[in-house]
Formats: structure tokens, C-alpha cells, sequence
């Protein structure tokens, strides 16, 4: 036996050690963070769609799978995914009103920004994705490779259909358009009077959704080098499942508020039913980038003569 064969990878050690303990840190962190304050605004901005407990069962989840992956215990057993789905869920519930933050805090949002929620939803961001990411590399480590590129050889979620993308391309026209209906002084779907606003914020939230619906159509077409494809397969897997979350419960909520006060109901400057037609537009968008996103992701292996056969196939 040579003295190299029980020598670590590179990166094993941060992979065993660092991260999880990173994880269990911050998770820690996140829970002193809501005993001290865990209010409406502060998870959520009042909106009702972040219950106290999900953050709670974020961080002790993040907890969880970092012992488990310190214990060196199967990723992939029954146990292990069900850990792995239930944080992944849980977090990404937990910060879904992150993106909210950034729009507060560049000024499209022309509301307050909650500094302790934002901190708070960061530090368990940081937890979740430092406990998740030894636990993934793990499962994949045991996974077969393509002989020829040494991937992990694709599944049947590598070769999902490309149909949704194009929903999603759809889907993410909505927010812009109605945007530009009240920037340029319409009333389409308010309570009947023009939208006050600042010409940045009107005009801004336009480029903002319109930006979004060139991200979809890059993911719909499907073409780029393989750096593009890592990077833009991965940022929107990552963004439509957080836009997805954030617009399924958005959904619920306003469609609760709306079978509860009827068709005529008004939140704020704008008819309830708007709400519903933007947080659904926002829930088939998110899925259609996510499924985009890993699309675009996995078929870099189209040119591999192993890989590429196999991702044809039915």
C-alpha cells in the first residue's frame, strides 16, 4: 500500500470539515438572531407568507445535515434525502423575501428596509447552502461516471423536456408589461387612479422584468460555451426555484385574500386579483427557469462521445 492511497483529494478537507462547521456556526447565529427578534417585518415584511417556525426548522435543519455529513453518514440513504429536501425547502421558504430586500435597497422598492430580516435570511442562506453543498458532493461522488469527460453520467433530469422554458418566457412578460402600463400612467389592474411613482422606480422595475424575460429566452434557445452554460445553467436553477417559492405562496395568500373579500377587494393601490395574476405569473416563471436552468446546465455534455448519446436517448 502506498503512503498516497489513503491521501485525501484536494478540497476533501473543506468539503469534511470547514463547511459543516461554517454550517453549524451560522445556523447557530441565525437562531440567536430570531430569539432576539423574529416579528411580521422582520420575517417577511408582513406579508403572512413566512411562518416563525420555518426559519427555526431551517437552522436546526442545517444543523442536522452537517452532523450527519461530520458522522460520514450515506448522503444518499432514505434519511439523508429526506434531510436534504426538507432544508432545501425550508431555506429556501425561510429567505424568500430576499430578492425583496435588494429591491428595497436599490430604491425599486420605495419601502424601509429590514436590516436585521435581511441579515437574518442571509446567515441562514450561508448555513443551508455550507451544510447542502459537502452532503450533494458526496452523493455525487458515488455516482457513475462518463468515461470519456468523467461526469456524472445524466438521469432523467438531465433530459427534461424544453417546453416549460418557453412557458416561462411567457409567463416572465407579464410583471414587465403591466409595469409599463402604470409607468407610462395607465390603470389596468389598480384601484382606479395612476400609480405615483418615482420615474427610477417606474421605469426601473420595467428594465428589471424585462431583464428577466432575456434570461428565459437565453435558457429557451440553449446555446453557449461551456463557462456560460455552468454559470448561467447553475444562477438559474438557483433563481427560479427561489422565484417560484416566492411566487407560489405569494399566490396563495393573495388568492386566499381575494376568495375571502371577492373580486373587488384592494390591496393597497392595486385590485387583489393583480396580485394573484403576478405572484402566478412569477410561480410558472420560477419552474420554467429552474427546469431552463438545468437544461442549459446539462446539455454542455451534448459533444461528449459518452455522454452525448446517452442524452438522446428516451
Amino acid at each position: 500500500m502506498t503512503a498516497g492511497t489513503h491521501a485525501r483529494r484536494p478540497g476533501s478537507a473543506l468539503r469534511h470539515v470547514v463547511l459543516p462547521a461554517l454550517a453549524i456556526a451560522a445556523a447557530c447565529a441565525a437562531m440567536l438572531m430570531l430569539a432576539r427578534q423574529a416579528d411580521d417585518t422582520t420575517l417577511d415584511y408582513a406579508v403572512g407568507i413566512v411562518p416563525a417556525l420555518v426559519p427555526w426548522a431551517a437552522a436546526c435543519l442545517s444543523i442536522g445535515v452537517a452532523v450527519w455529513g461530520l458522522g460520514g453518514r450515506d448522503a444518499s440513504s432514505a434519511g439523508g434525502s429526506l434531510l436534504l429536501g426538507g432544508l432545501l425547502l425550508a431555506t429556501a421558504w425561510s429567505v424568500v423575501m430576499l430578492p425583496f430586500d435588494a429591491l428595497r435597497l436599490v430604491g425599486l422598492v420605495p419601502l424601509p428596509l429590514s436590516e436585521w430580516g435581511a441579515a437574518t435570511r442571509l446567515v441562514l442562506l450561508v448555513a443551508g447552502a455550507a451544510a447542502l453543498v459537502p452532503s450533494l458532493q458526496a452523493r455525487w461522488t458515488g455516482q457513475g461516471r462518463c468515461p470519456v469527460c468523467q461526469r456524472v453520467l445524466p438521469g432523467r433530469l438531465d433530459k427534461l423536456p424544453r417546453w416549460p422554458v418557453g412557458l416561462a418566457v411567457a409567463a416572465a412578460l407579464v410583471y414587465p408589461a403591466l409595469r409599463l402600463v402604470w409607468a407610462l400612467g395607465g390603470t389596468f389592474g389598480t384601484a382606479g387612479e395612476p400609480l405615483h411613482m418615482d420615474a427610477a422606480v417606474a421605469w426601473g422595475t420595467v428594465f428589471a422584468g424585462a431583464s428577466l424575460v432575456a434570461f428565459a429566452t437565453v435558457l429557451l434557445i440553449g446555446r453557449g460555451p461551456l463557462w456560460i452554460r455552468a454559470l448561467l445553467g447553475l444562477g438559474g436553477t438557483a433563481a427560479g426555484f427561489m422565484l417560484a417559492i416566492t411566487g407560489g405562496l405569494g399566490a396563495v395568500k393573495a388568492a386566499s385574500t381575494l376568495a375571502n373579500e371577492g373580486l373587488d377587494s384592494v390591496t393597497g393601490d392595486l385590485m387583489t386579483w393583480t396580485f394573484v395574476v403576478v405572484y402566478g405569473s412569477w410561480f410558472v416563471a420560477g419552474v420554467g427557469i429552474a427546469v431552463g436552468g438545468w437544461r442549459f446546465l446539462a446539455h454542455r455534455r451534448d459533444g461528449c462521445a459518452g455522454c452525448g448519446p446517452l442524452m438522446r436517448m428516451p
